[in-house]
């Protein structure tokens, strides 16, 4: 009976501990979101300029020294470049009217050989053939020598106004491509006494339009261009998108389907994708790690060390006592060797088991970004 007296008061004891450290010292596991470090972008980048009578040649001129200065903030490699660092933009240019062409092709040129453009063809005719430049850009896409498949697709179109001719409406094949995993930018040129065409807004990425009125410090193309840089890795789940440009704002996650001890599962997630097993800040979290293994428990990355709970983020986060979901009789000390949490398949809550069990997890991974180099391919 004593012995038995002395173990409550010791189990007590440790959960008063945990309780007391949770509620005052503890903050929730915050979720990888993206960094934007212009220089270390890397996209595969296709600019498109509208050379029509509706730009005007001092347009055109004004629009590449907008490209020429943007990428100034860019590393822009050639094909026939091989730095070590992988984490840099190819950049192609093409120039349309009634009709397109390719003035540089995507990976021809380099930030000196970018510098060094003084113009680019205007053809100075009322036609706006966007159809036919934006089929060039993914003709350069699709040659795989070209364009590398883990890189983001992007084409940046830099215009006044688009109008119907003997030619097809550019919807279809802007609508092909963003379904695809392009992104498309639109930069709305206005001249002197000109407006906004809201015809171009209508083939833009969603929350990818730049309006060079809107725009004092020059900066939107960029955050767009680092925006479009953000993606989750080749087989990973998005929780949470931004609500104006759709890029991943809490991290991404893959199940791991096979049966594995807690410390093994959490090398695979780093060996992976940089990640870690999953972090939960709410029920809300939770049910959607419940939806992607619904049928079995899994590993969550929560472990009791002697005093409290730790979650396998990297900043190794304490376990916040307002989102512990726990179930009935949890958590349970009574076996030293239940040092490591799952989730129940059934009801969804946490309980302690032996980190030696073989079961199922989920990672959770820093989407791809301008930092966060990603080699899997997109597609």
């Amino acid at each position: 009976m004593l012995r038995k007296n002395l173990f409550m008061i010791a189990n007590i004891s440790i959960i008063i501990n945990l309780l007391t450290h949770n509620l005052i010292d503890a903050v929730p596991a915050q979720d990888p979101k993206c960094q934007c470090n212009l220089e270390t972008v890397w996209n595969d980048i296709i600019y498109i300029f509208d050379s029509s009578s509706a730009t005007t040649k001092n347009g055109l001129n004004e629009l590449l020294g907008k490209v020429q200065t943007d990428l100034q903030w860019l590393t822009v490699k050639k094909l026939s470049e091989t730095p070590t660092d992988e984490r840099y933009s190819r950049v192609g240019m093409i120039v349309y009217a009634t009709n397109a062409s390719v003035v540089y092709p995507l990976g021809s040129i380099n930030n000196d050989d970018i510098d060094g453009i003084m113009s680019l063809p205007f053809y100075n005719d009322q036609g706006t053939n966007l159809e036919a430049a934006i089929s060039l850009a993914m003709d350069q896409f699709n040659n795989q020598t070209i364009h590398r498949t883990n890189a983001r697709q992007v084409i940046v179109v830099l215009a006044t106004t688009y109008r119907q001719g003997d030619y097809q409406d550019p919807t279809e094949i802007t609508n092909s491509f963003k379904e695809n995993g392009g992104i498309l930018i639109v930069y709305d040129y206005i001249e002197a006494h000109g407006a906004v065409a809201p015809e171009l807004d209508t083939i833009a990425s969603p929350g990818y339009v730049c309006v060079n009125t809107q725009d004092p410090d020059g900066s939107c193309v960029n955050t767009a261009l680092c925006n479009a840089n953000c993606f989750c890795p080749a087989n990973y789940l998005h929780y949470g998108l931004d609500a104006n440009n759709g890029v991943p704002t809490r991290g991404c996650y893959y199940n791991v389907l096979t049966q594995i001890a807690f410390a093994i599962a959490g090398n695979r997630c780093k060996q992976a994708d940089n990640g870690y097993m999953a972090v939960v800040q709410d029920q809300a979290k939770q049910t959607f790690l419940n939806n992607m293994i619904p049928n079995n428990n899994f590993w969550i990355g929560l472990k009791y060390d002697g005093q409290r709970f730790v979650w396998s983020d990297p900043d190794s986060t304490m376990l916040d006592g307002s989102v512990a979901l726990w179930d009935t009789n949890q958590p349970d000390f009574s076996n030293p060797n239940n040092q490591c949490v799952d989730v129940l398949t059934g009801n969804g809550k946490w309980a302690m088991a032996d980190c030696r069990t073989g079961l199922y997890s989920i990672c959770e991974a820093p989407p791809c970004d301008s930092v966060h180099y990603c080699n899997a391919s997109l597609t």
